[in-house]
C-alpha cells in the first residue's frame, strides 16, 4: 500500500507541473493510483476524450460513407425503375395484378443485389483475413463478421425495396394507353 501511496504521490506531482498537455513521457496509471488521487482524474479524462474524439470523428465518417451508399443505391432503382414505366404500364394492360408488377421488380433488384453481394462478401473476407483493417477497437471474430455482414445486406434490402417501390407505384397509377403514348 505505501508503494502504491509513493507511485500515486509521484503521479499528481507529474500532472502538476505541466498545465494541461501531455507530459513528454507519460507514465504508467495503475488503478490504485486512480483510486487514490482523483486530482489526477482530469488527466485520465483527457485520455479518455482523445478516445471518444477519435471515435466521433470515425463514427462521422461512416455515416457519411453510408448515406452516400444510400443515397446511389436508392437513386440508381429509382431511376431503373422510372425508364421502364412503359414496361410496367404494359404488364398493367396485359392484366397483371399491381402485387404481381411490384413483386417482379423487387425480385429483380433483390437478384441484382444478392449477385453483387457474393464477390463483396469475398472480398471483405479477404480483407479481414489479410489484416487490412484496424482492429484495436472492436473484436474481429468470424461470428461478429457475419453479423455485421447480414446487418448490412438487410439495411441494403431495404434501400432497394423502397427504390424500387415507390417509384413502381407512382408508375402503376397512371393510365397504361398514357403510359405507352410515348411508345
Amino acid at each position: 500500500a505505501d508503494e502504491d501511496l509513493a507511485e500515486a504521490t509521484e503521479l499528481h506531482d507529474l500532472g502538476n507541473e505541466y498545465d494541461g498537455g501531455y507530459p513528454a513521457e507519460t507514465p504508467e496509471v495503475s488503478d490504485s493510483h486512480l483510486k487514490l488521487c482523483p486530482e489526477c482524474g482530469k488527466e485520465t479524462f483527457d485520455i479518455e476524450q482523445g478516445t471518444v474524439s477519435y471515435l466521433n470523428t470515425t463514427y462521422a465518417v461512416i455515416a457519411f460513407f453510408v448515406f452516400n451508399v444510400f443515397l446511389s443505391i436508392l437513386s440508381t432503382f429509382w431511376f431503373r425503375t422510372r425508364r421502364r414505366r412503359s414496361e410496367i404500364a404494359l404488364r398493367m394492360a396485359m392484366g397483371c395484378s399491381r402485387w404481381g408488377v411490384l413483386k417482379h421488380y423487387l425480385t429483380e433488384g433483390f437478384l441484382l443485389l444478392t449477385v453483387a453481394a457474393i464477390p463483396a462478401l469475398i472480398i471483405s473476407f479477404n480483407i479481414q483475413i489479410g489484416d487490412l483493417t484496424v482492429q484495436t477497437l472492436m473484436d474481429t471474430s468470424v461470428d461478429r463478421f457475419i453479423a455485421c455482414f447480414a446487418v448490412s445486406i438487410l439495411i441494403l434490402y431495404v434501400i432497394v425495396a423502397i427504390g424500387i417501390s415507390i417509384p413502381a407505384r407512382k408508375a402503376m397509377k397512371v393510365h397504361p394507353a398514357e403510359a405507352l403514348h410515348d411508345e
